[in-house]
């Protein structure tokens, strides 16, 4: 019999598990595969055994396929959900990255020789692994405008990481800790399929963008009042002025003018910066991630100005502002 790629060494598990707990193991094949879906049947093997006087099942993945963070945690949840066991994911070898999610998922999970995480039972011992950072409460700038992107060209399947990198142009580690993000915050399915990370989105459209709204910040980074005029093609009409476009709210006495980091620094030893809203002023908002690459030429796309323009206290702003999403094609 050929030994598949990934198989897990059942010696090896058994003489790890009995070196860091100090009690003798005995996994047995487990009889209850019947009671499982096949896509919880295939690549996996079972065994139950005791440890520390809890019974456990454990699920060896046996698979060529690469499995994400995220689908493991629901194949072991329906695993638990459907034999009451506790359930503890074994593979002969997980990247980092990988060790890493499934702690933030709490999947309890064995690497022999490497790692154990089974916090269930209170063991957590580990060699390679560095404590992962807190989740962070908004998305990084090129987390945002790569998701802003989805939602406008509805690319919900498959989007490969390199073409994710290119569309935006944006580096492939951007685009890498972008697919980190969306994995942390349990936004949309990752596959890896050879050296790439595909992902893609069950939940679409309207339904998509209330899901990651709560990790979506202002785009705008600061504000700042100018008295010199800027050359012409310069920025993107934002702001109230952006409002103005897309909604019948009158134009503003003082424009808006969204213009990307790049573009601030190489104007700003040019620009009077004034403190004073009188005519012939113009406000200008730097932005985190460059506002043209989600819009056309004419103002900064809809769904940026809505996070910019969102809680306005004027009741006027905050009506129009509410007709952006009213009028989005999704």
């Amino acid at each position: 019999m050929i030994a598949r790629s990934n198989e897990v060494d059942l010696t090896n598990l058994v003489r790890y598990l009995e070196q860091v707990l100090g009690l003798r193991i005995e996994p047995r094949q487990w009889d209850g595969c019947h009671a499982l879906p096949q896509y919880l049947v295939d690549g996996y093997e079972y065994y139950s055994t005791r440890l520390l006087t809890h019974e456990c099942l454990l699920m060896l993945d046996v698979s060529d396929q690469g499995r994400t963070p995220s689908a493991i945690s629901k194949q072991t949840g329906k695993v638990m959900e459907t034999t009451g066991h506790i359930v503890i994911y074994v593979r002969r070898t997980l990247d980092s990255w990988t060790r890493q999610r499934l702690i933030e998922h709490q999947v309890q999970f064995i690497v022999p020789g490497n790692q154990l995480f089974i916090p269930s039972l209170g063991l957590d011992l580990r060699e390679y692994y560095r404590r992962a950072k807190p989740r962070s409460e908004v998305f990084r700038p090129a987390t945002q405008l790569l998701m802003l992107y989805i939602l406008y060209n509805r690319a919900y399947d498959s989007l490969v990481q390199t073409e994710a990198a290119g569309l935006v142009r944006y580096s492939l580690m951007t685009i890498s800790r972008a697919f980190d993000e969306f994995e942390m915050h349990g936004i949309g399915e990752q596959r890896i399929q050879g050296k790439e990370r595909i992902i893609a989105f069950p939940i679409r459209g309207k339904e998509l963008w209330q899901q990651v709204l709560p990790f979506l910040d202002s785009p705008i980074s600061m504000r700042k009042l100018v008295a010199s005029p800027l050359p012409v093609g310069t920025g993107l009409p934002a702001g109230l002025s952006a409002l103005a476009h897309y909604t019948d709210l009158a134009e503003p006495k003082i424009p808006t003018l969204a213009l990307d980091i790049k573009q601030w620094k190489a104007l700003r030893p040019r620009l009077e910066e004034v403190a004073v809203r009188e005519p012939g002023i113009i406000e200008i908002e730097r932005w985190k991630y460059p506002p043209d690459k989600l819009a056309g030429t004419q103002a900064v796309d809809r769904l940026s100005l809505y996070l910019a323009l969102r809680g306005d206290a004027d009741e006027r702003v905050e009506g129009a502002v509410a007709t952006l999403l009213e009028e989005m094609q999704w």
